[in-house]
């Protein structure tokens, strides 16, 4: 969709708030050639609403894809001044961040191993808040909303408060270590990689204390092994201090990727053509067959589209396992949407060299591989939005 045809309106609202509205995201990055830089949206400005629905409430990805016309409120200019965007459901680029209270309110309706907002808080040192999310998840009794069984979630709480009394000095790490240690190795495959990080991290930190140093290393290798690890301020800082060189990844940016032969199409009709586009994404899910980080990837995938073809070509799944596992069917709702409004997308199945042999530290993980000599031109997360219109703005420099 070209930029001229971005957004329906654009009004300033009379009457800007005296102070920020409670639920509303600050805006702590903006993509280049993003529309937010072009509504002049900068780092310190608020996201306020979509649809008239608090954005720190908001499903966006799930606004984004299921209605045609959306509406954004933000507040710009250090508070002087709000906007109403009203757009054909369009992705806009920015990175936000939720106030601490936001985050312990958004947990009433997520497990406890959702530890995406609890890292915020970890990261920030903001232990009381994780212990106001303890405490919810207690009063709660521990109930089930997905995931992990109400036994392995009270260890996880029992885990999390021991983590806040750490930090707090009320015990030794040497003393919680090793149950930390214990709760990963039973529970891996059910757990996301940011909160194994952050255990592994003080596994890491009771190995050194028991000058175990083999044990050290091992344990923040593989805390830094998850590509949203490795951008973690707290996990960087203690790899730096501990000279924690982490995974090699291959193939690297600048490096070729396939071509991919031989290969079962499990969804698509077939490997669809370049056509026009400048590059195709392709989401590589070694081992794995879809999974909560896959589907959260195709939702973004869905709403963003639209507004960058022809430049970007159809996304190409690679899996090396054929079935989908029979648990968790919501891994798979946004790949069934896809296939059924006739979205690009090919999901393949195969065992070729030509990728099985990269080093793949998480699934899924995502190259941008250029029409002409299949260039990897992106090698990292598209998550969301932003890493979109991002990675968008590096392959058109690159390939000026």
């Amino acid at each position: 969709m070209e930029e001229s045809n971005w957004f329906l309106d654009i009004q300033e609202l009379p009457d800007v708030p005296h102070d920020i509205p409670k639920q509303s995201l600050e805006i702590t990055e903006v993509a280049p050639g993003s529309p937010a830089e072009t509504l002049n949206l900068a780092k310190g400005d608020w996201f306020v609403s979509i649809n008239d629905i608090a954005a720190a409430s908001a499903d966006i990805p799930e606004v984004l894809v299921s209605e045609k016309i959306v509406d954004y409120v933000f507040i710009l200019e250090s508070g002087s001044k709000m906007i109403k965007v009203s757009t054909p459901a369009l992705p806009v680029g920015v990175r936000t961040e939720f106030a601490s209270e936001d985050i312990v309110k958004n947990y009433e309706s997520k497990p406890l191993h959702d530890f995406e907002g609890l890292k915020t808080l970890w990261q920030r040192r903001d232990y009381k808040h994780i212990r106001s999310i303890c405490s919810a998840a207690k009063s709660s009794g521990f109930a089930n909303r997905s995931g992990l069984s109400k036994k392995v979630t009270k260890q996880l709480h029992d885990i999390l408060v021991a983590i806040c009394k750490v930090e707090e000095g009320k015990t030794d790490i040497t003393d919680v270590y090793e149950k930390f240690q214990t709760f990963v190795k039973e529970n891996w495959y059910g757990l996301t990689t940011d909160l194994t990080g952050v255990l592994d991290y003080y596994i890491a930190l009771g190995c050194r204390a028991e000058d175990d140093l083999n044990g050290y290393r091992n344990a923040m290798s593989r805390a830094m092994e998850s590509p949203g690890n490795k951008e973690c301020p707290r996990l960087k800082a203690e790899a730096k201090k501990g000279n924690i060189s982490y995974v090699k990844e291959s193939p690297p940016t600048g490096g070729r990727f396939g071509p991919i032969k031989g290969a079962e199409v499990l969804v698509g009709d077939k490997l669809p053509r370049w056509k026009d586009s400048l590059v195709v994404p392709y989401c590589l899910m070694l081992t794995y067959r879809g999974n909560g980080p896959y589907e959260d990837a195709l939702k973004v995938y869905r709403s963003i589209y639209p507004f960058m073809k022809p430049k970007m070509g159809p996304m190409i799944v690679l899996t090396t396992e054929r079935d989908r596992p029979r648990d968790n069917p919501e891994y798979f709702l946004s790949e069934d949407a896809m296939a059924a409004e006739d979205l690009p997308i090919s999901v393949l199945y195969s065992q070729s060299v030509a990728w099985t042999d990269a080093v793949i530290a998480g699934a899924p993980e995502f190259l941008v591989v250029s029409k002409k000599g299949a260039k990897i031109l992106w090698r990292d997360g598209l998550y969301d939005d932003f890493c979109y219109w991002k990675m968008l703005s590096v392959v058109e420099n690159e390939l000026a």
